[in-house]
């Protein structure tokens, strides 16, 4: 069984330990408030990126299907990752891949103005 110890509270004491009983009641309702809204601020943003991956990957994909070669860029205009079909388009067989390469030196000088 569970044993416990306890004492009769001093009457004189009552409001001091029913007013310490509130404000931990409080403190402790505020705190677990504040965690709700974390988890659930945790949440949404959780649902928002998984929708946006689906989104991306859609989009990937509908980009794949058609057109020749897709690449992903940065925002200086290098390629984030290799894409052999780009660079097999483009006869790029120098022993390295388009990784780090920037679109630019794949367009003629006076389209760069346009970049």
């Amino acid at each position: 069984g569970i044993v416990g110890c306890f004492r009769e509270i001093d009457p004189q004491r009552q409001p001091v330990y029913f007013a310490n009983e509130v404000v931990v009641f409080v403190g402790l309702v505020i705190t677990l408030i504040c965690f709700e809204g974390s988890l659930i601020s945790s949440a949404r943003r959780d649902v928002k990126e998984q929708s946006m991956q689906g989104q991306r990957s859609a989009v990937t994909s509908l980009l794949n299907m058609m057109c020749d070669a897709t690449v992903e860029l940065d925002d200086e205009l290098r390629m984030v990752g290799d894409c052999a079909a780009l660079s097999n388009a483009l006869f790029h067989h120098q022993g390295k891949g388009l990784l780090g390469q920037s679109l630019k030196q794949f367009v003629v000088e006076d389209d760069h103005l346009f970049f």
